[in-house]
């Protein structure tokens, strides 16, 4: 239980929020170690809490991530977490930390174990020279780097029939279902929505809504080819950035993005994804990786160790990561309004990152090392897909395709008996 009031004694609970200060007491003879990356942001987390603590210096110290030794905050991948769920001490207070509540959620219910820091994934990129040459206007008000007028996927559609261009208007691949996923993800679908490993959702009326999507998508020659089928689009988001051969495209932020746009002398604008319409929310791609902070079961000190990662979250904490790291940082756009960022793109895949999600951390219950994700990247799912795109069947006919084939790995991966297993029928 956290203890809160205008006067918080440390000793009455494990944790101590003191309102009075909004700060968690520090226990006597605290000392927390904080793992991090590199010694410049440990220095500089040790400076923040002296800054913010005159009246009790010394309580931070840190240890780098790789070098073996214990401490009370580690810094650890989304994987890792969940591996050593157990070795992690429950927040009893997260009101008074900040960080993003969709990141990660499977090791934060019932109770948060895991702050999100950093991520590694998917977003969408606008060749905003090319689109200029064709007479658009870059107009961005709401500061998102997506033109206004072509912000969600209808009005990129309604527009692109205007453009002759030899340029791909839309780069993306129907062979590979992890850089697809944010198509899916276009009526508001969410595999393992229900944090169920035997309930992937592909039967939900969202999911639908996301095939029918993928049919109006599929009504664009998008590749400039001679017959627009689904085998003509492969994996050839790098090769298109190097060519610059691109309105729009998926990028990734392990591609040197920065060394192409420079080489072919275009300004490119990393962003969210477009949203299905106006109305829609944008697209979601995964974050193919997430590292971030826990505290350890074995710290001595937890509510001291609370301040220390109020602190890390806290608008200064985000620009002390900022400044003296590599890593992308996962935070709110109000955070990231207020964070300088001396590398532009940088920042704009941190703002990309806001309406991504993590890959599900969910095992089956039956098989608990069979993680349930396998499912979305073994069931032959691109095939429907293509099938679809090709309009040789209906979204309906696809979604039960895709409902049956899940159903089929989920019987297999189970230890239940076919009368036990529950089908999952649109």
């Amino acid at each position: 239980m956290v203890t809160e009031a205008n006067t918080c004694r440390v000793g009455e609970a494990p944790v101590c929020y003191d309102r009075s200060l909004d700060a968690y007491a520090i226990e006597p003879e605290a000392h927390i170690s904080v793992q991090v990356l590199n010694a410049d942001y440990g220095e500089a987390l040790v400076k923040l809490w002296n800054d913010t603590h005159p009246q009790q210096p010394g309580v931070v110290s840190y240890t780098l991530v790789n070098d073996g030794q214990v401490s009370d905050i580690r810094y650890l991948s989304q994987e890792q977490a969940a591996f050593e769920y157990e070795t992690l001490y429950p927040l009893e207070d997260t009101e008074n930390i900040d960080f993003p509540l969709t990141i990660s959620p499977e090791l934060n219910t019932p109770d948060v174990t895991f702050i999100p820091m950093a991520g590694e994934g998917f977003a969408f990129v606008t060749n905003k020279s090319a689109l200029e040459a064709l007479g658009v206007v870059w107009e961005d008000a709401d500061k998102d780097n997506l033109i206004d007028s072509l912000s969600d996927f209808e009005s990129i559609i309604n527009t692109q029939a205007n453009w002759t261009t030899d340029k791909q208007k839309l780069v993306f691949s129907m062979s590979e279902p992890y850089a697809f996923y944010p198509f899916l993800s276009a009526g508001g679908w969410e595999i393992f929505s229900s944090y169920d490993g035997y309930a992937p959702g592909f039967e939900q009326p969202e999911f639908l809504e996301s095939l029918r999507f993928i049919q109006v998508l599929s009504q664009v020659n998008w590749n400039n080819s001679e017959t627009n089928t689904a085998d003509t689009y492969v994996w050839d988001f790098s090769e298109s950035l190097k060519a610059d051969d691109f309105l729009f495209n998926i990028v990734s932020s392990w591609m040197y993005l920065e060394t192409y746009q420079s080489r072919n002398g275009s300004e490119w604008m990393v962003s969210r994804f477009p949203g299905m319409d106006a109305q829609s929310e944008p697209l979601s791609p995964f974050l193919s990786e997430v590292r971030g902070y826990s505290i350890s079961k074995e710290t001595v000190f937890p509510s001291a160790a609370h301040e220390v990662m109020r602190l890390i979250r806290s608008d200064l904490g985000i620009q002390v990561f900022v400044d003296t790291t590599t890593e992308i940082p996962l935070a709110s756009k109000e955070v990231l309004d207020k964070t300088v960022f001396t590398n532009n793109l940088r920042a704009q895949y941190a703002q990309a990152f806001i309406h991504s999600q993590s890959e599900p951390l969910i095992a089956l219950v039956n098989q608990p090392n069979i993680p349930a994700f396998r499912l979305y990247l073994e069931i032959e799912l691109m095939p429907t897909i293509r099938a679809l795109w090709n309009q040789e069947i209906t979204p309906e006919e696809a979604q039960i395709q895709i409902a049956m084939a899940s159903d089929a790995w989920l019987f297999q991966h189970s230890s239940l008996n076919e009368s036990e297993v529950e089908i999952n029928e649109p």
